[in-house]
């Protein structure tokens, strides 16, 4: 008998965590979206997904904008590295709001290939590289180690909103792109 009154308990407190975790995703999505004057485009169902996007491309374009280049003349090497971290963005993004990690992911890199100036028709083939190369970077102990600080630097700007991890993020990004040269 009394063990029903402990599942329901049990199931009042789940509830209770899963408010405040959404209260708090709210709340770091706001500051983020707030302080960076971003505006996503959407709203109501797809709000959320739209807001997780345009956050992923922010953090994606300031890592390269603060390893000190123009992003809007990356070579297809340095616009798959802001790709590369736009997606890692997207995925701890989408796994903080219980979103569509293929969807969220992909949606965002292929809004930052138009928005690095691939045409229409070829958006989607970088998008795929990237795909590709996070799942092969993925299962290869070393490259884990790059998709790891990666997210670690997401993970610290999401929680706190503060330029120095974004500044951190364009320091790695320009340690990854020295390895391409």
């Amino acid at each position: 008998m009394f063990s029903f009154f402990k599942s329901k308990r049990k199931k009042q407190m789940e509830l209770m965590g899963s408010l405040f975790e959404a209260a708090a995703y709210r709340d770091r999505m706001d500051k983020i979206l707030s302080t960076y004057s971003l505006a996503p485009n959407e709203t109501g169902e797809d709000k959320n997904r739209s807001e997780i996007i345009e956050v992923s491309c922010f953090i994606a374009k300031q890592a390269a904008k603060r390893s000190g280049r123009d992003v809007t003349k990356l070579s297809e090497d340095e616009m798959y590295l802001s790709m590369l971290i736009g997606f890692v963005a997207a995925d701890h993004l989408s796994n903080v709001a219980a979103e569509d990690f293929e969807l969220t992911t992909s949606l965002t890199c292929t809004m930052l290939e138009l928005d690095f100036g691939v045409s229409t028709g070829e958006a989607g083939t970088l998008t795929g590289q990237v795909i590709a190369g996070n799942n092969r970077m993925a299962g290869n102990p070393q490259e884990l180690k790059v998709l790891q600080a990666t997210g670690n630097l997401v993970s610290r700007f999401w929680a706190t909103a503060d330029e120095h991890h974004l500044n951190e993020l364009g320091r790695l990004y320009q340690m990854m792109a020295s390895h391409l040269e």
